[in-house]
Order: structure tokens, then C-alpha cells, then sequence
């Protein structure tokens, strides 16, 4: 197989014509493909692409299959040329073929040797026939895919990797209490890393912050205009992006790598994991990526860490179930989260303050965790003054400033329990400095 291709540094695109159909299902065609005078087996997801027959002109993801990943090293159909429209590529509508060309198993029908293909992504790019792109590296620049197993699996290199450089840094698994916030939401990222900022630079301390893009919400890291602002203002040090979740500083293969790296590669002393822009909800109890909050704040117990949860508190949403504290917190803190963890709490006057301390006490949420009040308004309001629109859900600060708020609580709250660690007060068990908070239970 050539190592040449088209597509760019992390994957392969090559470009054939289905020689054969091996097998089928209802949604999944296994294909054998020819490019030029080499043969190779391809996947095509029929719900993705639509069905390819013998002759057609393909393009087919062989990242895989380049880097000689063994049963992982597959090929996928990423798209069936004759189904670009309206026109197809070779000047003719969509669906239809030339009528005045035989074609038998595995011949190609007629096709402009200065065609291109269009790819999912929406870049129309040529891709040499049977040719893979120049510059595409072996496993020394990575070997782990992301989007596996469907037509844009990439590889990227990952932070767990031996030739990341970092690997040995990884073996120690252990936070060493460092303080993990771990939100719902992804606008609820900003007011988190504001909160750390406006403690810890009122001592003089500059935090280094890192965030960790879990793959509950959106994938790419790109598409959040929350990130680029905070890394643009200096406010976020470092992005991971874990799962398949991609596009950050650093790519981890789960939340607990991720937390490592953090700790012992970023050199954080606070990490904010949470989804990227964009959570599934069904209105049942489980069925929302929210239940990823709770996984995230186990593995920074299991870890070592510090874990404070990020409370999802609203009076302007009409649905009851998010009414005041969300029951998405509720199942979180009393159904997915196993150890005690930290609840950072804004400010709240009455009768809101009540509407969400009776769901605690109904709830009996406050048995197992500790709810501490935090400042959720110097965070939010230092994000106002840098020109960033708080935002959730098409709602603003002025409709739901609880939301932010509570964000912003937790880091303040993150940001004592940095300065804790930072003069070494905690106490024998490793847990809380009682002194450090107003608590309340």
C-alpha cells in the first residue's frame, strides 16, 4: 500500500470503484474496492451513504488500514460519487449514470480524470486516483482513532501514547487533591474558570486552568466559541479533549487519562471537565449526556482529586423538572455519584433560596455531599466586563443569572481549595479545611 494520500496530516482519503459486493446487510454493505492495480475491503453504513453497486466511484477513509491497525484497520466509504448533487461529478444529475456506457463487474463508469469529491465535511477536494496523501506519517505522530469505526475515524496522537513524550508522566496516577470542577453544561465552562480567576489573582496568584472536553455534547473542539475566548484572554491554559471528543491541546482515550494529564502535564491546579456546546435530553432521568457529569466526578474521586459538582439551578425554564435545582442534578448527586463530593451554591435570596434547599432536603441530597456557598457574582461579572455574553439554552445572565452564578460559585470555591493546597491546609484525611467555608447543611 503507498503512503502517499490526500486529506492531511491525521487522514487518509483514497478514491476507487466498488470491484464487488462481499456481503450485506440491511445497513451495512462490505465492499471490495479497486485503486488502480491494488484491491481492498471496505464498510459502507447504507443509512450514512446509501447503497454503492459494482462500478461505482467511491471515497473511502483508509487511515486505518495506513497506519496497519490489524482487525481495526478497516476502510469506510465516506462517499458514493454518484450521489453528489444536483449534478454529479462527472456532469450528470445525481443518481443517474451514463446510459451509453457498458458496464460490467468491477468496470468503472465514466468519470473526468480532474474530478473531485466532496466530502462530509463540505470541502471539495481532488483526490488522486488510487493515491494516498504525501506527508501522511506512520505511528510515530499516533495511532489512536477517534470517530472509530465510522467514514471520518482519524487518528490522532494521544497523550498516552510513547511517542506523545508525556507517557511517563501518566504513571502517576494520582490528583494529589487537586480540584476538579465538573459542570452539566457547557455554558456553564466560563462562569467556572471566572470564578477561579477573580479568588486566586486577588492573592496575587496566576492559576493555570485546564479544560476537559468530554464527548457528551459536540466533538470537535473548534466549535465552541466559549474555549477560544478563554484561551484567547489567557483565562484557560491548556484544553484536553477525551473520548471522542478532539481538536484539544492535548487527546486523551478517556476522563481519567485526561485528569492525569491535567495534573502531571498541564501542571493545572484546578481542571473544569464538562461537555462541549450542546446536551441530549429525552426528559427522563437517565436519558441525557448530563449522567456524564456524575461518571466525571467518580473518576476524579477514584483519582485523588477534589471533585466539586456544578449545580444546574433555574427560575426561568417553565418545565417543572428544571424548575429551581434540575432534577438532572437530583439523578446525578443521588443516583450516579458514588462518593461525597462538593456543591459550590450561589448566593440565593428568598423565595428562590428555599425552592432549592427543600429539593435538597427532599431529596436527602444533603446526607452525602457538602453544599458550600461560593461568590458566583465577581466571575459572572468579570466575564461581563471582558465583553463575553452569558448565554445558555437562548437564555441570557439577566433571565437566569442563577445559572452563571452557580458556576461561578464553584470557582471560588475551587479557588480556596487551590490556596488550601497551595499552603498545604487540609486536614489528616486529606478532605475539607472546615475554616475555609461557610457550609451549609
Amino acid at each position: 500500500m503507498k503512503t502517499e494520500s490526500y486529506g492531511g496530516r491525521d487522514i487518509v482519503w483514497l478514491r476507487g470503484y466498488v470491484e464487488e459486493i462481499v456481503s450485506r446487510t440491511q445497513d451495512l454493505q462490505e465492499i471490495e474496492v479497486r485503486y488502480g492495480e491494488e484491491k481492498s475491503l471496505a464498510f459502507n453504513f447504507v443509512k450514512l451513504t446509501g447503497e454503492v453497486s459494482e462500478g461505482d466511484e467511491v471515497v473511502v477513509n483508509a487511515t486505518a488500514r495506513a497506519l496497519g491497525l490489524g482487525s481495526g484497520g478497516y476502510d469506510f466509504v465516506a462517499q458514493v460519487i454518484k450521489s453528489l448533487g444536483p449534478l454529479g461529478l462527472d456532469g450528470n444529475v445525481a443518481g443517474q449514470r451514463k446510459t451509453d456506457v457498458p458496464r460490467g463487474k468491477g468496470q468503472p463508469r465514466e468519470s473526468s480524470a480532474a474530478s473531485q469529491a466532496t466530502c462530509p465535511n463540505g470541502i471539495t477536494m481532488p483526490i488522486p486516483n488510487g493515491v494516498m496523501t504525501a506527508g501522511f506519517a506512520g505511528r510515530e505522530q499516533g495511532h489512536i482513532m477517534k470517530l472509530r469505526y465510522t467514514p471520518l475515524q482519524f487518528r490522532c496522537l494521544a497523550v498516552e501514547e510513547e511517542a506523545s513524550g508525556r507517557r511517563d508522566a501518566l504513571q502517576r496516577p494520582d490528583l494529589e487533591g487537586m480540584p476538579v470542577i465538573v459542570g452539566e453544561l457547557h455554558s456553564q465552562v466560563a462562569p467556572a474558570v471566572a470564578g477561579i480567576w477573580c479568588r486566586l489573582r486577588g492573592r496575587r496568584i496566576t492559576p493555570r486552568v485546564t479544560y476537559i472536553m468530554t464527548d457528551g455534547g459536540a466533538l470537535p473542539l473548534a466549535i465552541s466559541k466559549t474555549v477560544a475566548f478563554l484561551k484567547e484572554r489567557g483565562l484557560v491554559g491548556t484544553t484536553i479533549t477525551c473520548g471522542h471528543a478532539f481538536g484539544g491541546d492535548l487527546e486523551a482515550i478517556n476522563v481519567y487519562s485526561a485528569l492525569i494529564a491535567a495534573k502531571h502535564v498541564s501542571k493545572a491546579d484546578v481542571a473544569v471537565v464538562c461537555i462541549g456546546p450542546g446536551i441530549v435530553g429525552t426528559g427522563t432521568a437517565f436519558g441525557t449526556t448530563a449522567i456524564s457529569q456524575g461518571e466525571a466526578i467518580n473518576a476524579a474521586f477514584a483519582l485523588g482529586g477534589k471533585p466539586i459538582a456544578v449545580p444546574r439551578i433555574g427560575f426561568a425554564d417553565t418545565r417543572t423538572r428544571h424548575y429551581g435545582l434540575s432534577h438532572h442534578t437530583v439523578t446525578v448527586l443521588k443516583e450516579v455519584v458514588y462518593p461525597p463530593c462538593i456543591v459550590g451554591l450561589p448566593r440565593i435570596s428568598r423565595p428562590s433560596l428555599d425552592t432549592v434547599f427543600e429539593t435538597i432536603r427532599r431529596e436527602g441530597l444533603y446526607r452525602k455531599h457538602l453544599f458550600i456557598m461560593g461568590n458566583g457574582v465577581l466571575g459572572t461579572r468579570l466575564l461581563q466586563d471582558m465583553g463575553f455574553e452569558l448565554q445558555s439554552m437562548g437564555r441570557s445572565y439577566e433571565q437566569e443569572p442563577l445559572l452563571f452564578e452557580a458556576a461561578a460559585a464553584c470557582g471560588d470555591v475551587a479557588g480556596v481549595l487551590a490556596l488550601a493546597a497551595r499552603r498545604r491546609r487540609r486536614d489528616n484525611e486529606g478532605g475539607i479545611t472546615n475554616e475555609l467555608f461557610p457550609s451549609w447543611r
